[in-house]
């Protein structure tokens, strides 16, 4: 009689350190039976020693314009090779280094800009000169596209300093948040659950916020943060006093502190 065997796919996405997995490996079964873990991370040292290492590649020049030209026009295939600023929308392209983000950031900020303030915008953005130039490049743009917004959708973006990291949002659920904190200002017409409606779909547009719809309809219902836009977000919050995370194992506040907003 042959026993029932098992087996699992599990996917444990953006481990930070060598002794995390450690500690997550010690739960893990190893059998024959044909189970497989799949792990990511930033890290290389981290994923070097979960196993085998496939390293994730960048986007192509070629699907880096495409992804470039469908966010800017709303269709890949109306992107010719005659752009306007061809020269300088290489250059950027070249920045952004084949990550996604970047280019959808930077192609959201210009798609709201005039091209004749392009060069601009360009311009604007200092890149740094790290080893890691992906990285400092991507933060470059989002920190140009975070300084673009009206300080009203400034102020609701740093809000989301206190939701936990991977956290699904619910719109409706946000939008009230924002209105009781008073950050969403009345218009002649509209409730301010409409205005502030309003406000999360123009982050939504700029690619601040990423969109979740509800299943089997396109409504969108809620939102998520990409961990390096939350990166951003965080360290804007410390750096404008606008937020204090109490973390659970922090008997009281700092004295010092005189942020606005204390999140527990």
């Amino acid at each position: 009689m042959r026993s029932h065997v098992n087996r699992y796919l599990i996917v444990i996405d953006d481990i930070w350190n060598i002794p995390s997995w450690d500690i997550i490996r010690c739960a893990l079964i190893e059998s024959s039976c044909g189970s497989k873990v799949i792990t990511t991370s930033r890290i290389f040292e981290v994923a070097k020693r979960s196993g085998e290492v496939c390293k994730l590649e960048p986007v192509s020049n070629d699907d880096s314009k495409k992804l470039f030209c469908a966010r800017l026009f709303g269709r890949k295939d109306t992107c010719s090779f005659d752009l306007p600023n061809e020269q300088s929308t290489e250059y950027i392209l070249q920045k952004c280094g084949g990550v996604p983000l970047a280019i959808i950031t930077i192609a959201t900020l210009l798609a709201s800009k005039p091209r004749d303030d392009w060069p601009k915008v360009y311009n604007s953005i200092g890149f740094g000169h790290e080893d890691n130039v992906d990285v400092s490049n991507t933060r470059q743009i989002l920190l140009f596209s975070y300084y673009d917004l009206p300080c009203h959708l400034k102020t609701c973006l740093l809000y989301l300093r206190i939701f936990p990291e991977d956290r699904e949002i619910e719109k409706d659920t946000l939008v009230w948040r924002w209105v009781a904190e008073g950050f969403v200002h009345e218009e002649p017409g509209r409730t301010l659950f409409k205005v502030g409606e309003r406000y999360f779909h123009e982050l939504v547009n700029r690619s601040m916020i990423q969109p979740v719809e509800k299943r089997g309809t396109y409504t969108i219902c809620a939102c998520r943060v990409h961990e390096m836009v939350l990166d951003m977000i965080c360290s804007m919050a410390n750096e404008e006093s606008f937020v204090t995370i109490l973390c659970s194992d922090e008997q009281h506040l700092s004295s010092h502190s005189n942020a606005r907003i204390l999140a527990v």
